[in-house]
């Protein structure tokens, strides 16, 4: 995150104004949504994510769909770090 010095010296830490801020989602409805015909087995949700095994492709195994709140976090960024926007979390 980037910082402006004060006139104090001090660095001063700059935050998002609240309308560009992502709304927290509640961690316990979450699920994984995999776009099948997006998907092209790059495997940063299996590398993210213990729960998710990849196949001799590449393409994740998801035993369980639900996203527990242990991983919640680590679901999350595997969903930001899918080259193909295949890996999605979503509320039932």
């Amino acid at each position: 995150m980037n910082s402006t010095p004060t006139p104090t010296g001090g660095a001063r830490r700059l935050t998002a104004h609240p309308c560009c801020r992502s709304p927290r989602r509640a961690d316990t409805d979450q699920h994984i949504a995999i776009d099948w015909t997006s998907c092209e087995g790059h495997g940063p949700c299996a590398e993210l994510l213990s729960d998710i095994t990849p196949d001799e492709w590449g393409y994740p195994l998801v035993d369980d769909d639900s996203a527990p709140p242990r991983t919640a976090k680590r679901a999350r960024r595997a969903a930001a770090y899918c080259p193909a926007l295949a890996f999605r979390l979503t509320a039932r």
